[in-house]
């Protein structure tokens, strides 16, 4: 019988390394990336994902970190990786609790509850939300240990 392939919820702070190279541990989110694109691998995203990485890619031009015309061909990459988006609605409670009680933004929060509500790690590179979230809550997981699943 197929073993059924792992799940993961990934944050922007993941998807953003990408499309810039340069951003730390590069390496290891392209690593995550080709394990999905070879089907080795399921990945969810919030809705919210494709907004942040839109936005992160329109800073990335604004500081001249990127040309526009290399943001532009990301976000259609990113599109036509066919992730999971997954919708947030419901689950605003959720993530205001996680807020709170973690002291992140509610952006963070909603990445943390799409990932319990689905019951599958989140991935994050985000160094304040592995902080406040990663020794209470072992399904918080850096990049380099989501490449292991």
């Amino acid at each position: 019988m197929a073993r059924e392939r792992p799940a993961v919820c990934i944050d922007a702070s993941v998807g953003a390394k990408w499309f810039l190279k340069d951003e730390d541990d590069s390496q290891a989110a392209l690593a995550l990336l080709e394990r999905y694109v070879q089907g080795k691998l399921h990945i969810l995203v919030p809705d919210l994902f494709f907004y942040e990485i839109g936005n992160l890619l329109s800073l990335a031009v604004r500081r001249q970190r990127l040309p526009e015309k290399t943001a532009l061909q990301s976000l259609e990459e990113l599109e036509r990786l066919h992730l999971e988006p997954v919708s947030l609605r419901g689950e605003a409670d959720s993530a205001l609790s996680f807020s709170q009680r973690l002291d992140i933004s509610f952006y963070d929060a909603a990445y943390l509850a799409a990932a319990e509500s689905r019951g599958v790690p989140l991935v994050t590179s985000d160094k304040k939300l592995l902080k406040a979230a990663a020794t209470e809550f072992g399904w918080v997981l850096t990049l380099e240990a989501a490449v292991e699943l």
